[in-house]
C-alpha cells in the first residue's frame, strides 16, 4: 500500500553497488541524494544480520541521520546530498572520522571482525512520494580512503 506523507518508509540495503552483501569488517559510503523525502526526519542505522538488532559498536546507536539526537544531527555535502561512511571501529567514532579522513557525525562504526555482516536501513518519517515511487534511491559502495 502505497500511502505518501503518511507513516514511515524504509528502504533496505542488503549489499553494495558491486552485489556483495555488507560486511561490517569493510568500510563503504553510503550517499544519500539531496532532497531527502522525509517531511518530518531520517535516519540510517546499520542492524546485525544475525540478531536482527542496532549494532553493538562504540557509538551507542548506530546511526546518522537529520536530527539532533540521540547523536549530532549529520552534515549535507554542498551539493545537498548527504554521504555516510561506515567502517570498523575498535574504540571511537572519532578513531574511525580520522582514518577516513571525514567528520565524526557523518560515521557510523561497525564490527572490526568480518564474521558479522550489517545492513543499512535508511527511514523516512512522514515520507514523501518519492520513496513509494522509488524516483529516490541511495547508493552503497566500498570505499578505499
Amino acid at each position: 500500500m502505497r500511502l505518501p506523507n503518511i507513516g514511515s518508509q524504509y528502504i533496505w540495503a542488503f549489499a553494495g553497488a558491486a552485489k556483495n552483501y555488507l560486511d561490517g569488517a569493510k568500510t563503504y559510503k553510503v550517499t544519500l541524494p539531496p532532497n531527502i523525502p522525509a517531511a518530518k526526519f531520517w535516519s540510517l542505522t546499520l542492524y546485525d544480520n544475525q540478531t536482527r538488532s542496532m549494532l553493538h559498536t562504540p557509538q551507542l546507536f548506530p546511526r546518522a541521520g537529520s536530527q539532533s539526537y540521540p547523536t549530532p544531527a549529520a552534515a549535507a555535502n554542498p551539493d545537498g546530498s548527504t554521504t555516510v561512511y561506515s567502517a570498523p571501529a575498535k574504540r571511537t567514532v572519532e578513531e574511525v572520522a580520522a582514518r577516513l579522513r571525514v567528520g565524526s557525525v557523518n560515521v557510523v562504526p561497525t564490527f572490526p571482525r568480518g564474521t558479522v555482516s550489517a545492513k543499512s536501513l535508511t527511514h523516512a518519517h512522514g515520507n514523501e512520494s518519492k520513496t513509494t515511487t522509488r524516483t529516490w534511491l541511495m547508493t552503497v559502495t566500498n570505499f578505499k580512503g
